[in-house]
Parts: structure tokens; sequence; C-alpha cells
């Protein structure tokens, strides 16, 4: 069985929906997004506000349970007290929810949204209580909540957007804003796109070889995300969902089945594609004014 939980960070647009859930579990003011089989929320605000969007039940980490039990609105209505989970599942609602979903059976859990970066949803409102070090301290709860959940045979993978990179020189900006406008357009969220204007070289080879730099550079600033090249005459015409699943370290379009087009590149958040990069900035290095 495989279960979907919804997270509300900036990505959630950017890789929801996705086909072949058996069940689909929102926290908190995900459930908005579309309807949900169940909402799990710590905060009593947020069940209140969402929980008429879950079709199936709600589980409360808080002291919800008893209010939505008297209101007799869902076929299941659950308390964190009465499902098995570790210490740390109770002080996190995505924590809660990954609970939940083996609690019901899933083997596979997939999360969207788990962003766990700055204070933004994906509607753009923005969050009051993800001051005093929020992020790492549930990234270590939710650490220790997998390890258990793999204990117990269920696999968890977080979908979360790959970050976006371009750069152009200064006569090439208006190319890269366009591109960037049109990721904007796609569901992109702002803060997986990293584009700069660098001075030239002087030299059209070595502006080009400045590309692998650049990914470097991506590489380092997102740990742990996807870095994906656009050239920045590029135009994402689409959603690009084909990267949040790439299970590969490195992809790339090939013209005639041989020559790499470096138009759009792919680099997985793995030892291979950072070994990859490292090796193409020395051969640039090598040969600094070959074509990239």
């Amino acid at each position: 069985m495989k279960a979907v939980v919804l997270c509300p960070g900036p990505s959630l647009l950017s890789t929801w929906p996705e086909d072949g859930a058996d069940v689909v579990i929102a926290v908190n003011r995900a459930a908005s997004v579309a309807g949900c089989d169940w909402l799990v929320a710590y905060d009593g605000s947020a069940l209140r506000t969402h929980y008429q969007q879950a079709r199936v039940g709600c589980l409360s980490l808080g002291t919800g349970a008893a209010w939505l039990r008297h209101l007799k609105r869902h076929p299941e209505v659950l308390a964190d007290a009465e499902i098995e989970m570790p210490v740390e599942a109770h002080t996190f609602s995505i924590n809660g929810a990954l609970c939940l979903a083996a609690h019901l059976g899933a083997t596979e859990i997939d999360i969207h949204g788990d962003d766990k970066i700055g204070t933004a949803y994906f509607d753009g409102e923005r969050s009051n209580s993800t001051s005093g070090g929020r992020w790492a301290r549930e990234k270590v709860a939710q650490a220790i909540v997998e390890a258990w959940l793999a204990q117990r045979g269920v696999t968890v993978r977080r979908i979360v957007s790959p970050v976006y990179v371009s750069y152009a020189t200064p006569e090439y900006r208006e190319e890269m804003y366009a591109m960037y406008a049109s990721l904007l357009a796609s569901g992109v969220p702002k803060g997986y796109i990293m584009m700069q204007v660098e001075k030239s070289t002087g030299s059209w080879a070595r502006n080009c070889g400045m590309k692998a730099r650049i990914i470097r550079r991506a590489m380092n600033s997102y740990d742990g995300a996807a870095v994906v090249w656009l050239d920045a005459d590029a135009r994402v015409m689409s959603r690009p969902s084909l990267f949040n699943r790439l299970d590969c370290d490195f992809a790339c379009r090939k013209l005639r089945g041989s020559e790499v087009l470096s138009g759009t590149l792919y680099f997985a958040p793995t030892d291979a594609a950072t070994r990859l990069i490292d090796a193409w900035i020395r051969e640039i290095e090598r040969t600094p004014e070959e074509w990239d």
C-alpha cells in the first residue's frame, strides 16, 4: 500500500499531484490543495479550519479528537495515543502523518512539500512558528521516526523540487529573466530558483565553462537538493515534473545518441554526481578554451 503525505511547504504545488496513491494524508493547511483522505494537525486552529476537507478522518496530535467526535463529521477520528508511534512523533504534525500512514497499512510513503526552509507556505502565506531552530529540531525528530518506520518495513521518500540554476553575462540577462518568469509560471517556487549575472570573461568558451562552477556552487548552497541547469535562453512550457522523480546521478539529452547537449542537465544530490561535476571542472581548468 502506498501513502502520500502532503506538507504545506513552498514546493508542494511543483511536485503534487501524482498518480498511484492509495491514501492521501494532509498536514495542516496542505489539506486545502485538494481533497485528502486524512487530515493530521497538532494545532487546534488548523484542525478547526481544515477538518471538513478530509474525506475519511482526522488524527489530532493535540486535544481536538473529542471535539471532532462530538461533531460526528468523519467516519474515523483518532487521537495520537490511539496509534503506535515513537515519542518524537508527538511533537510535529508531519511525524504523526507518517505514523498514521503506517497505522493504515502503508509500506511506501511519499512526502511532498516537506521543504523545511524559510517561513513561506505553498500558498504564499507566512508561518509564525519557524523560529528558534524549528526546522533543525523537526529534522532530528523526523529522522528518528523514519528510522522507526524502516525497522517496520516502511520506506519513506521526500519528493522535493530540484533547484533550477542558470547564469548569464550582462548582454544575455534579459533572456535569463524571461526563463526565470517561465519557471515561476510553471509552478516552481522562487526559493528553488538560482539565477546569476556574471561579468564576461572575454571568451565564449570560458563563459560557457562557468556553467560547471555555477552548478557546483548551487550544489553547495542547496545541500540535499537535486540541481537542474538550464541555459539562459531556455523556456519552461509546463510543470517540469520529470526531474522530481529521476532515479539516477546525472541526466542529459544526447544528440544522435552520442553528443551531450548541455543546455539542460540534472545532477542528483549524490556522491557520484558530486564527483562528476568536480571532474568536469578539472577538465575545464585543464582546457579552458575548449567548449563545455
